[in-house]
């Protein structure tokens, strides 16, 4: 009964069902593969102390330093797309904040998007160009000062 009750769910929303299939299938498989790294990283730390790098080498300390070079390359591919995607992220949000105040810098639009992301990268930049332990203090200080509004 069940059956024939999924199979007329399916012929009536086939493409719909399908695509939520192939949804729980992805999830599943990045679940299995998100727990198979995490317990390999927990045995490869737990084999000796961890040098200056962090995962460039644990990573080059388990697979060889030829294929530690070649993931340490799409780590900072990676790492720089996510910078470019959080920028625009931060920016279009701030964009959003200043059209509910009725604030704009030029035209509420895509060039303000442009102004706000040119002045994050260059603060960005700055703070990268002092040093990890100055960005950590900005870190830090910037938790500090987050409104802590009970009604959200």
């Amino acid at each position: 009964m069940v059956l024939d009750c999924y199979q007329i769910k399916m012929t009536r929303r086939r493409n719909k069902l399908l695509v939520t299939g192939e949804g729980v299938v992805i999830i599943t498989l990045a679940c299995v593969v998100t727990t198979i790294t995490g317990l390999s990283m927990s045995a490869i730390s737990t084999n000796g102390n961890i040098k200056g790098g962090g995962t460039y080498y644990m990573i080059s300390r388990s697979l060889g330093p030829d294929f530690g070079a070649s993931i340490g390359v799409i780590f900072a591919i990676a790492n720089a797309v996510a910078v470019a995607m959080y920028t625009i992220g931060f920016c279009e949000s701030l964009n959003d904040l200043l059209k509910t105040f009725d604030l704009k810098i030029i035209d509420n639009g895509v060039n303000d998007v442009r102004i706000i992301g040119t002045i994050t990268i260059i603060l960005l930049t700055g703070i990268v160009v002092i040093g990890l332990e100055w960005e950590t203090k900005v870190k830090k200080i910037s938790l500090l000062y987050y409104p802590r509004d009970s009604s959200l």
